[in-house]
């Protein structure tokens, strides 16, 4: 392949173009150059700090007529490469658009008119695809430009989600190792290519909405779309031939030459060879006195005199010859669009390093060429360029008279779409600015004369070629050479001074999507038309809302007035001879004969190191009555080994008995007919199916999706069951967690229709927002916050997108608060009143190291967010002391110790992976992880003054195994509350507590039996008081993090040897049942007072 290779040394002044107005002073001439006192102290400037008008000195590139960039173009120009073949790279990024497109906000899949680029293209709202039903742009930052992206050394993209890691610098990071989406945490990409191009190249393809697309490829893993991608091409003749040509093998197979290898790297050779930096600010750096107006040199003096000098200061990060230094610093520029969460934030850096130091950060953009990639910024908030500079030196002034309307920019005048919180987010920034380094960077004295000036000398950047459709012509693709299978995109701009103005036509054509779609075809008038067609993309069938009529099945209250009965006949503290009566636990795990597996098959099923996560953090445990006892049963999901449970016989697990031999993540267990008997979620992982075993007289039924309507398209992580919409059946609450994106969206927010059958409702229901592209959520909860008789949502997720959702009587208001949420990688949950005051707290486990080597993953650890009574919380972590759990899982919430104050049990561990199926991951990876292993589980004691702490060891149950699942519950019926843990890979924990018996150690059990079908009183709040101390619980079934407690609600008493009064408010119809002086130490089963 044909090199330009260009060394300092040899580097000759290239051509120069005729430059006027602010940016030029006319016809250089290098021959009788015009210096002035102002050029000499401009010259000492850039020769201070080294501006030598070389930028390309060092540098091996492509150049555009080399074999490897024209496929590039083709490549780069072609629909087949976005799953529903409507966008292309070229999509945004047209070389008649500066190698961007014009936009604020770009607009990928779904455009009205797929052909139109720049101003104009607007979006095709298909809300069946995106339930975010405005008609704003989908895609959530500013493009940046291609043009000279292979001047790029250390990192690609606003966010800089592709970086070097290595400290050496090397020109556009070639053969070193490079950081990219694809990456497990901090380690290299093995597959990100040869150099920083080729590994931004891979992912636009796989962006949610910028051409990955809701059809065929939206439930791809990334390695598998672009794989997907090769094989279309595979299928082509013309690509095959073009392929072999380009890379010399006239013998290859299509499948030998079309690797997503080589379709990246022809991409990525292309994007390299836009090389414009023929500027006429070089021309005076060489000695050319007239290449730039006076004030052009009057910017220049500003731009390169440090702000504390009475200069700009622009180039302490605006440097070098490529005018950046590619490091990250905090703008406070405004905040709008889609953005990068569910609140329209957009964290930048901190979205790839996990650190809060990164909040609000972007990498400094180059400035070559910056005349004309408006609008400016990672959200496209300003249209010149000097309402940018304006702007940057003092955010909060320039923010106090920025058009919040957003209608002064070109893009958002005729769209209707608002972004309510434009001005938080924004406030947000430009505080982080402020307490930011960069803050001290800037003069914010500059008049407006000297910021005219400074645009003078930007634009003595620009390249004037890229003003000239016939020089960029062979950066465009044409018919003739580039379009082998007929979807080459041929573009149209609602400008009419650039080469093809859209025209009008009628056409029609064949839509993709999901249900019906919308299509595009050529017109048959002048320009491209517009047609319709009948969709034929994937259904998204899981997040479908079901149009049964729902019919509520119950039983009879002589059933379960006989079902309380019964389980009242079970005896109290049979196992308390046997205690201690001390502050320990008795290791009884030698009960459990498994262990969790994941066999060869699965490993082998990974493709990637991103796929591993899902395997190490599974391993599931509940407990529930599965023999209409009071013995309450094990049942482990257990990965390669299948579901399991474990019979209790009287406080004793002697039977083992596997329930499934399914490869199933999570389990739920609860009555979801109302028949007084529990029944069994099975969920799976990734796409495998989703089961309910239903109890019957005999046997456990296997219902599958088509009975059900339950089809996650990910993991089925964690459930929640609760009545939510109060008609008196057992609704469910999923997290879905996946470890890359996916455009398939699974439901959360499931209501019961009858017969084991249940329907969507996140669309209707006000939860569209608990997601963003991406779903991290890992532990659901049904808790009623505020006590009106609604059930609450509380979803503990990773990556800071936790959330809390009020119940409006049956429809959902999001109450996040991130300002006070604000748990880096929140996992698992327990809600509890940790205080006593009388309203429920929200504890949730992190990633915790004191380490700054192993910060990487979050740094904040575990959350206590004292509840205030309406909805809102308080951020008690660090008085509390619970904030160091390592890498914490599983959580539960009990009061071991009996002394009336509600504990905190959780477990951790992380990285567990065997020696055999470590190849992929590097060892400073594997270095990194061995951090979190072998490390004790932690226990929590609150001592009553709200604050905890930790006694692991000291009550003998400092478990160092890979805990995942973890579940507090009175095996044995003594009076104290043990602990079983599911351990990933390993054998199960089993801890006896030992307390009970102590005279200190006072306690009360209390089962509720409720009206059929919410037949265990899911809800109820129950309250007591002792000795004028009042203590609360609410029934429910939520997640601990792939676990689930007993219903039953557990009180320890103390000394005290009564309960003053004990009340119930029991759900749906908010009945009380009161009771006064009951005598401590009993397993209460108390009937619903109409049974």
């Amino acid at each position: 392949m044909k090199k330009i290779k260009l060394f300092a040394s040899l580097v000759v002044p290239m051509t120069l173009f005729s430059c006027g107005g602010g940016g030029g002073g006319g016809q250089s001439d290098v021959s009788a150059p015009v210096s002035t006192d102002l050029d000499t102290a401009v010259l000492a400037l850039l020769k201070a700090q080294n501006i030598t008008a070389t930028p390309l000195a060092g540098r091996e590139l492509p150049s555009i007529n080399d074999a490897v960039p024209q496929l590039g173009r083709a490549l780069f120009f072609s629909k087949t490469l976005s799953g529903d073949k409507d966008t292309a790279c070229v999509s945004c990024h047209h070389p008649l658009l500066a190698g961007g497109d014009g936009l604020s906000l770009s607009i990928g899949v779904n455009a009205k008119n797929p052909n139109l680029l720049g101003l104009g293209r607007t979006l095709e709202v298909i809300t069946s695809d995106d339930p975010i039903n405005n008609d704003g742009p989908n895609v959530p930052r500013n493009v940046p430009t291609t043009f000279n992206i292979a001047l790029y050394d250390r990192a690609m993209f606003h966010d800089g989600r592709a970086f070097v890691l290595d400290e050496a610098t090397r020109p556009n990071g070639v053969a070193q190792k490079i950081r990219t989406p694809d990456s497990v945490f901090q380690s290299a990409d093995a597959h990100a290519g040869a150099n920083l191009t080729e590994a931004q190249a891979r992912f636009p393809v796989t962006s949610l909405f910028e051409m990955r697309g809701f059809g065929e490829f939206s439930s791809l893993t990334n390695e598998e779309l672009r794989s997907a991608i090769a094989t279309r091409l595979q299928q082509n003749s013309e690509w095959v031939k073009m392929f072999k040509t380009t890379f010399n093998v006239p013998t290859a197979t299509p499948q030998q030459v079309i690797t997503p290898t080589n379709v990246f790297r022809a991409i990525s050779e292309y994007q390299r060879s836009q090389i414009f930096m023929d500027l006429p600010f070089f021309s005076y750096v060489k000695g050319d006195m007239q290449a730039i107006s006076t004030p052009a040199k009057e910017g220049a003096k500003l731009f390169f005199t440090d702000a504390n000098k009475g200069g700009a200061g622009c180039a302490s990060c605006h440097s070098g010859n490529h005018f950046t230094n590619e490091k990250f610093f905090v703008s406070g520029f405004p905040q709008f669009g889609r953005a990068k969460d569910t609140f329209g934030e957009d964290e930048g850096r901190r979205e790839v390093t996990q650190q809060q130091a990164d909040r609000f950060s972007f990498r400094v953009p180059s400035l070559v060429n910056v005349e004309k990639t408006a609008p400016y910024g990672h959200a496209g908030s300003f249209s010149t360029l000097k309402e940018t500079i304006s702007y940057h030196i003092n955010p909060r002034k320039g923010f106090d008279s920025y058009d919040k309307t957003l209608k002064s920019l070109a893009q958002f005048k005729s769209l209707s779409v608002t972004y309510p919180n434009l001005q938080k987010n924004t406030i947000n920034a430009i505080d982080a600015f402020e307490g930011s380094p960069s803050v001290g960077l800037f003069n914010n004295a500059l008049t407006s004369q000297q910021i005219d000036n400074l645009v003078a000398f930007l634009v003595t950047l620009t390249d004037k070629k890229i003003l000239s459709a016939t020089a960029l012509a062979p950066w465009i693709a044409t018919s003739a050479n580039d379009n082998p299978d007929g979807q080459m995109l041929e573009a149209c701009f609602s400008d009419i001074t650039l080469a093809k103005p859209c025209g009008t036509g009628t056409g029609t054509g064949t839509g993709t999507g999901t249900g019906t779609g919308t299509g595009t075809g050529t017109g048959t008038g002048t320009g491209t038309g517009t047609g319709t067609g009948t969709g034929t993309g994937t259904v998204d069938k899981d997040y479908v809302e079901s149009q049964e009529v729902p019919t509520i099945s119950k039983v009879s209250t002589v059933v379960g007035r006989a079902f309380a009965d019964d389980i009242k006949k079970c005896p109290n503290n049979i196992g308390v001879a046997a205690n201690s009566q001390k502050s320990l636990f008795k290791d009884s795990s030698t009960v459990f004969s498994h262990q969790h597996t994941l066999d060869n098959a699965l490993w082998a099923s990974t493709k990637s190191a991103v796929e591993i996560l899902p395997l190490i953090q599974s391993g599931g445990v509940d407990v529930a009555y599965l023999s209409s006892d009071c013995w309450p049963d094990i049942v482990f999901s257990a990965a390669s080994s299948g579901v399991l449970r474990y019979k209790n016989n009287e406080g004793q697990f002697l039977n083992k008995e596997q329930l499934d031999s399914a490869l199933i993540y999570s389990t739920a267990i609860a009555d979801l007919n109302g028949d007084y008997r529990n029944d069994i979620f099975l969920g799976g992982f990734s796409n495998k199916p989703s089961f309910i075993l239903q109890s019957t007289d005999n046997n456990l039924l296997k219902l599958d999706k088509t009975q059900t309507n339950i089809q996650p398209a990910h993991n089925t992580v964690g459930v929640a069951t609760g009545d939510y919409d109060n008609d008196g059946d057992m609704d469910l609450l999923t997290a879905h967690w996946m470890p890359f994106s996916s455009t398939i969206r699974s439901a959360h927010l499931r209501a019961n229709i009858g017969d084991f059958r249940f329907s969507a409702k996140d669309a209707s229901n006000g939860l569209v927002s608990l997601v963003n592209g991406s779903d991290y959520t890992f532990s659901p909860a049904f808790v009623d916050i505020n006590a009106d008789g609604w059930l609450d949502i509380l979803m503990t997720s990773d990556f800071k997108t936790s959330q809390s959702y009020e119940n409006h009587q049956g429809q959902y208001v999001r109450t996040t608060d991130t300002s006070v949420i604000t748990d880096e990688n929140g996992m698992g949950s327990a809600i509890a009143d940790f205080n006593g005051d009388g309203y429920l707290d929200w504890f949730m486990t992190s990633i915790y190291s004191a380490d700054p080597l192993y910060q990487i993953s979050g740094k904040s650890g575990n959350r206590l967010y004292k509840g205030l009574g309406n909805g809102q919380w308080q951020d008690i972590t660090q008085s509390a002391g619970v904030q160091d759990g390592s890498w914490a899982w599983g959580v539960c919430a009990a009061d071991f110790d009996n002394d009336g104050d509600t504990d905190i049990y959780q477990v951790n561990g992380f990285y567990n992976i065997p020696a055999d199926k470590q190849l992929d991951f590097p060892s400073q990876t594997q270095q990194f992880f061995s951090h979190f292993q072998n490390v004790p589980a932690r226990l929590f004691i609150n001592d009553s003054r709200g604050h905890f702490t930790e006694k692991a060891s000291e009550w003998q149950i400092a478990d160092t195994k890979q805990g995942r699942g973890v579940a507090c519950f009175d095996y044995d019926r003594d009076g104290d509350i043990d602990v079983v843990i599911a351990n990933n890979q390993d054998k199960p924990s089993l801890y006896t507590n030992q307390i009970s018996g102590k005279a200190s150690a006072n306690f009360m059990n209390i089962r509720l039996v409720g009206l059929s079908p919410n037949t265990q009183a899911l809800g109820a709040t129950i309250k007591i008081k002792v000795n004028g101390v009042q203590q609360m619980h609410q029934t429910n079934l939520n997640s601990n993090y792939l676990s689930h407690n007993l219903a039953d609600v557990h009180f320890g008493l103390g000394g005290a040897s009564k309960i003053d009064e004990l009340r119930i408010v029991w759900p749906k119809d908010n009945k009380e049942t009161i009771l006064k002086d009951i005598s401590a130490n009993q397993f209460l089963v108390i009937s619903h007072p109409d049974l």
